[in-house]
């Protein structure tokens, strides 16, 4: 998708902040998956300058595997570390397996899987029979 936009339309910092939340939304990796991931142009005919941040996630949303755009959001803006358990504890249920899947498809992501199953025993306790 492209977003054109034309004629005396001057957008302003505010507004290409709120393009680039829209894109991707910092606040939680689910709010990060709930971002747009579809949108991968964007013109302005007036002297606007978009800012980096837009101009990143704009590119990250070229890619056509939208899993991978997904994966590079979430590694990209949540630094080695900083996932807390209680993050996806609080989480969605039907997006949890999602998020999850993507964080299952490297070696970096192998390693937070790994923490996260193992600081949430729920998910691997088994009632023995």
């Amino acid at each position: 998708s492209a977003l054109v936009v034309t004629g005396n339309i001057d957008v302003s910092k505010r507004g290409w902040a709120a393009l680039a939340n829209a894109l991707c939304d910092k606040t939680s990796i689910a709010s990060i998956y709930a971002s747009n991931h579809t949108l991968h142009k964007c013109c302005s005919s007036r002297d606007n300058r978009v800012p980096s941040e837009l101009l990143s996630s704009l590119c990250l949303n070229r890619n056509v595997n939208k899993n991978e755009v997904v994966r590079q959001k979430i590694l990209k803006h949540i630094p080695n570390g900083s996932v807390g358990v209680q993050e996806f504890v609080d989480m969605d249920s039907k997006v949890l397996p999602q998020v999850i899947e993507h964080f299952g498809r490297d070696c970096t992501g192998l390693t937070l899987l790994y923490c996260i199953i193992r600081n949430t025993p729920s998910l691997s306790e088994s009632e023995a029979i």
